[in-house]
């Protein structure tokens, strides 16, 4: 796997779910509180603050 590092050139990554592995904990937009799902998901507040609004 082939992905793009931070100074515009590209790294290679050995096994494919180290990339997901290395992804940050995902936090709630508004609250900060940590977000109990996939990180590649498109929710970006946890499920408190949705049902506040």
């Amino acid at each position: 796997m082939i992905v793009r590092n931070g100074n515009g050139g590209i790294d290679m990554i050995d096994q494919p779910m180290e990339f997901f592995r290395n992804l940050p904990t995902k936090t709630c937009a508004h609250c900060g509180k940590e977000i109990d799902e996939q990180h590649e998901a498109y929710h970006n507040k946890c499920d408190d603050c949705v049902h506040e609004e």
